[in-house]
Parts: structure tokens; C-alpha cells; sequence
């Protein structure tokens, strides 16, 4: 011991008549790595070994007397008088301090105090054992933060998130895990994922653990039956963690929910499937359409053309001898190439009306919906409400070939006696509405298709102008076709 201390401890042992017993163990302290500070009942310093010297920076001989709390600026769990209250009861107290030390930085210590008693058993002294623990609080704060960081992070990722252990139980799961099952977080923590998905799924994925537990990274997709929401696709990643050794000790599972996805690409094999079929159908409606055209020509305004050149012919070999009779003969012949005439012009028509490139959308449907009026016998009434002045022509070319197909469903299938039609424009775009009042059919999920190539055209038309078709029936309450295209129009089909 060095000789200032030996001294100090010589003149505190006389004043407070320690015994030998004390004198000894307070030299033996001496040794310890523990900082061990003495004091009375007022707080005063009595004594401090080496340790202390070397935790707080003051020597002995600069300490001896002055009050410690002060000194070492002590910040304590409780008050200091509910401290001294337990000490008192006790005769112990054991908790975490703060204190600065000599250089202004602050230290943590845990610390533990007993009362000793002097020869007349009456309490005067405080024996104190301090150790350093602040850089374990400063990593146990560190980690804190750190799994505060996590949790955040975790329980802000859209897909969701786990930990699971070496034996296939859940050690941490995010939000989106009681999003999906309904079950709180706090109840999933330590079940077993077989107990999670249930056996079914577990099968499907059991193989891909274990893989996983292996040390290889997994990356894979399987379904699942989520209570009361049916079939989800879900989309996992497994990365193995490893401890200091390299052996594997769980899994970061972090899993998508790609039902949604799996969806789209359900309807877009749907409709390439639909546009194959729609496709090899137009292929046979063109022809179809040609050699119905070749027919009329042939059968039709062939045979009629022949059989008025034959009239002309035989005026050629025998013409009359007056004009009168000339006249007479060429009247029929006149009536019938009007016929021809007005029948071409409808035959043309029904390939691209002029009345639309040169007047416009809505003279061409007033005009096709007289037409068919003429033919079926139905009423038809047409209203315009703010139309634009010009519209691009592959925009007027759709719209009239949805007003000419949703007509010709009305004529073969609604069996109804009226139909309206209504055109309308807005800033946002034109707009029209075939309505019928026939039979109608069902138009809700799960009911039988009726998605003709008619329809499925529509569609496709409007598709290329950024438009969108809707259909609105009901059984007995007829059928309302809408179809919208919105603002700034494409100039080409």
C-alpha cells in the first residue's frame, strides 16, 4: 500500500476505532478492481482504494473529507432520501448510478452499499463497491436503438417479414403477418410455420426449408388458403443466418403477396387467348364478308347488269322507229340502274359510310338509325348533347361502328321495341349509349358469357383509342351499352 494511503488509513482507523478485522479487509480491498469507497453517515469520505483513483481520476488525498454525491455529481434511480430510507432498513442497497469524474465525463456504475457497525454495534460507516458498466449500457442502449431501427424498418416493409428459428419457429414477424392471417402478432411468435400454414401448405414448402437450413438461399412461389379471403399466391425469400462458426441458426423470410399479380397475368393468358380466338374469327368473318360481297356482286348486280345490257343489246339489233317508242323501252331500264345504284350505295356504305368522313358523327348515326329503323320496324331516337365540332376521324369511325354493332345485337337478340342513342362530349371526352329496352340478360360474375365477337371488336377498337366499353343488363330490364373515349383524341386507329 502506498505510504499516503497507509497514513490516511492509519488516522481513520484511531478516529473511528476500527477494529483490526475492518483494518484488514480495507487493505485487502485495497487489491480488488472494484472501486470500494468508505463513508460516513453524512456522506463524507472517509477512504477510496486504487480502483476508485483510477474510475474517477481524484487521489485519495484530494477526496478525504468532501461529501461524495456532490464530488461525483450522483445522479441516483430514486431519491437520495428513499435511497438512505432502504439502506437504513436493509443495512444494504444495491442499483445503477451515474457519476462524472474528474475529466467532466460522465460513467455508469453499479453499485452496492452496506452499513458497517462500529464496536458498540451502532451503525457509522458505509462501505460502497462500485464497477464500471458503462460500455455495457452504452451497448445494451446501442442495441436497444438498433432493435427499435429494426422494428421500424420490419414493420414498415409492404411484403411480409420473419425470423425463424433452426427448429422452424417464429422468432419475429412484421405487421403484414397479422394483416393476412388475423392473428396477432404476440400469438404467432414461437408457433411453428407448419402450425401457421397449416399441413397442406407446409408440404410445399417443407423441401424449400430445408434447403434453406442447408445454408443455401431460397427463392420460390407457392399458394395458401387465407381464412376468409380464400386462395393467396405468395412469392418467399429465405437468406440463411449464420453465427460466428458458419453454421446455420435460422432463416430472414421475407414473402410477397402476389395474388394480385397472379391475377393479371391470369386475365392477360385470358385475353391473349381471346385476342388468338378473335384474331383467327376476323381472319373467317373477312372472308365470310368477301364472298358475301362476291355473291351480290355476282348473284345480285350481275346478273342484273347482264340482263340490262341484254335490253340493250336488242335495242341496238331493232331500235324503235320513233322516239316515243325509244323512250318507252330505255323507262324501265332507267328505274332499274336507280335500284342498282341505291343498292350499291348500300353495299358501300356498309364498308364506310361517306356521310361520316363528310358530315360527321352524329349525321351518320342519325342517319343509320333511320335506316334501321326502316328495316326492323323499331323506334330509334337519337340525342346530341355538346358535341365537338370536328372530331378526328378514326375517333368518329369507332364510336359509329360501337353504334352499329350495339344495333345489331338489339335486332337479334333483345327482342326489344325501342333503342335510344345518345352522344356526348365534355372536356374530358365523348361519350355515347346504346340503350334498349328488351329481354336483357345477366351481367354479373359467374354468369354465362356473352362475349360475342362483336363485343370482344368493340373492345379492341376502343382499346386503341385509350376507351372503355361497359355493359349494364339485367334479365327483363334490357341492355345499356356505353362506351367513352377520353381526351386528346389519337388521329390514327
Amino acid at each position: 500500500m502506498p505510504a499516503h494511503q497507509s497514513g490516511v488509513l492509519a488516522d481513520w482507523s484511531g478516529s473511528f476505532a476500527m477494529d483490526q478485522g475492518l483494518v484488514h479487509q480495507t487493505e485487502m480491498l485495497e487489491l480488488a478492481h472494484e472501486a470500494v469507497i468508505v463513508r460516513d453517515l453524512q456522506d463524507r469520505i472517509l477512504y477510496w482504494n486504487r480502483a476508485a483513483e483510477r474510475l474517477y481520476g481524484w487521489p485519495l488525498r484530494d477526496v478525504i473529507g468532501r461529501e461524495a454525491a456532490s464530488l461525483l455529481n450522483t445522479r441516483f434511480p430514486l431519491p437520495f432520501d428513499e435511497v438512505t430510507r432502504l439502506l437504513s432498513q436493509e443495512g444494504r442497497w444495491e442499483g445503477e448510478l451515474t457519476h462524472v469524474r474528474r475529466d467532466g465525463a460522465p460513467l455508469i456504475v453499479f453499485s452496492r452499499w452496506a452499513l458497517q457497525r462500529d464496536l458498540a454495534g451502532r451503525h457509522d460507516l458505509i462501505l460502497e463497491l462500485s464497477i464500471d458498466i458503462t460500455r455495457h449500457k452504452r451497448s445494451e442502449e446501442m442495441l436497444r436503438r438498433l432493435e427499435h431501427e429494426f422494428g421500424v424498418l420490419a414493420g414498415n416493409v409492404p411484403e411480409l417479414f420473419s425470423y425463424i428459428d433452426a427448429e422452424l419457429r417464429y422468432r419475429f414477424v412484421n405487421q403484414r403477418y397479422q394483416e393476412l392471417f388475423g392473428i396477432p402478432t404476440a400469438q404467432i411468435l414461437g408457433r411453428s410455420v407448419r402450425d401457421l400454414v397449416g399441413p397442406t401448405t407446409y408440404a410445399v414448402m417443407e423441401s424449400r426449408l430445408k434447403d434453406a437450413l442447408a445454408g443455401r438461399p431460397v427463392f420460390y412461389e407457392y399458394p395458401i388458403e387465407v381464412p376468409d379471403e380464400g386462395l393467396h399466391w405468395l412469392l418467399a425469400r429465405y437468406l440463411p443466418d449464420r453465427d460466428d462458426k458458419g453454421r446455420v441458426r435460422g432463416l430472414f423470410a421475407l414473402v410477397s403477396d402476389i395474388t394480385s399479380q397472379k391475377h393479371a397475368e391470369e386475365a392477360l393468358h385470358r385475353n391473349q387467348e381471346q385476342m388468338q380466338a378473335l384474331a383467327s374469327r376476323l381472319i373467317t368473318v373477312q372472308e365470310e364478308e368477301r364472298r358475301r360481297i362476291a355473291r351480290d356482286l355476282h348473284d345480285d348486280i350481275g346478273q342484273r347488269l347482264a340482263a340490262i345490257l341484254l335490253d340493250l343489246a336488242a335495242l341496238e339489233r331493232r331500235p324503235p322507229e320513233s322516239p316515243v317508242a325509244l323512250s318507252t323501252r330505255l323507262a324501265p331500264l332507267r328505274v332499274e340502274l336507280g335500284r342498282l345504284s341505291d343498292d350499291l350505295h348500300r353495299l358501300a356504305y356498309g364498308l364506310h359510310p361517306s356521310l361520316l368522313e363528310h358530315a360527321g358523327l352524329a349525321p351518320a348515326v342519325r342517319d343509320h338509325a333511320q335506316d334501321f329503323a326502316k328495316r326492323t320496324g323499331l323506334t330509334v331516337r337519337v340525342t346530341e348533347q355538346h358535341l365537338p365540332g370536328t372530331l378526328p376521324l378514326a375517333v368518329a369511325t369507332c364510336l359509329f361502328r360501337v353504334v352499329q354493332e350495339s344495333l345489331q345485337n338489339v335486332a337479334k337478340h333483345a327482342r326489344a321495341t325501342e333503342a335510344a342513342i345518345r352522344l356526348r362530349g365534355s372536356e374530358k371526352g365523348i361519350g355515347l349509349s346504346v340503350t334498349d329496352n328488351g329481354t336483357g340478360f345477366s351481367a354479373e360474375p359467374g354468369a354465362p358469357p356473352r362475349q360475342g365477337l362483336g363485343l370482344v371488336s368493340m373492345e379492341e377498337r376502343l382499346r386503341h383509342q385509350r376507351g372503355v366499353l361497359r355493359i349494364r343488363s339485367l334479365p327483363g330490364r334490357g341492355t345499356k351499352v356505353c362506351a367513352w373515349i377520353p381526351r386528346p383524341f389519337q388521329e390514327s386507329p
